[in-house]
């Protein structure tokens, strides 16, 4: 079974998608697979589930978001041994919720949602020498010109009719799969220029986490990454996919 959605293009000419459903998985990344990409992540659902779970490739043994159908999304922990024990070597001693929201309202009139992004500068993309052990199921994403940022838009449709139509100015469609209980996954890009204060606040993120990983940690990784779960000033939450460089300068 399937359901077919309608977006109307920044250039406005519409592309008509079709989306089975429910269950799936996407893994993606921004940029090239024989070149410079930032992570990877993974976007799925299980078929007989209306919850939505997102994970960096990476990080996915030990923290993930979950967007539960009820509205209580989450950023957290893995209930695992594995991820509890790396809980502590990294100093945490809280519970496994890092960040708890209720979901965002629709666009009214729309049935739409913009549940998540990942943002990734064209600074933080890398080549790394362990590209052929990628998966060969990934979606690459081209990458942002220099000084701009792309960004994916993880957004869910709910589908009250068998045909929906968005006008998402700026925006891309790329893929998408379906949830349980007439609820689609959209995925969508767009590009975005960065402001001097962006880039400042980036850089003491960079700071924090080379500090935070502790003397040689970063000179030894091959290409080291880590994700900011950040908060917008409108309360959207969003990963910023970024590198470690091992020259601070």
């Amino acid at each position: 079974m399937s359901l077919t959605f309608r977006v109307e293009l920044p250039d406005g000419e519409f592309e008509e998608h079709e989306v089975m459903r429910p269950g799936g998985m996407i893994r993606i990344a921004v940029g090239e697979r024989d070149g410079r990409h930032g992570g990877v992540y993974r976007i799925w659902s299980s078929p007989n589930s209306p919850d939505l779970y997102i994970a960096q490739r990476d990080v996915a043994p030990y923290q993930k978001w979950s967007l539960h159908k009820t509205g209580d999304w989450l950023y957290q922990w893995v209930d695992s041994e594995r991820a509890e024990n790396r809980a502590r070597e990294l100093g945490h001693t809280g519970g496994r919720v890092l960040d708890r929201w209720s979901q965002p309202p629709e666009l009214p009139g729309t049935g739409w949602t913009s549940a998540f992004s990942i943002c990734t500068r064209h600074q933080d993309l890398v080549a790394y020498d362990t590209d052929s052990q990628l998966p060969a199921d990934i979606r690459w994403v081209r990458p942002p010109p220099e000084g701009t940022a792309r960004q994916l838009h993880i957004t869910i449709l709910r589908a009250t009719a068998p045909q929906a139509v968005l006008n998402l100015p700026k925006m891309v469609p790329l893929c998408g799969f379906g949830l349980a209980e007439d609820r689609l996954v959209l995925v969508l890009a767009s590009t975005h220029p960065l402001t001097d204060e962006t880039n400042a606040k980036i850089n003491g993120w960079v700071d924090a986490a080379r500090q935070h990983a502790g003397e040689g940690v970063v000179e030894a990784a091959a290409a080291p990454r880590v994700f900011v779960h950040s908060i917008a000033d409108d309360g959207h939450r969003m990963a910023w996919d970024l590198i470690v460089p091992r020259d601070p300068a």
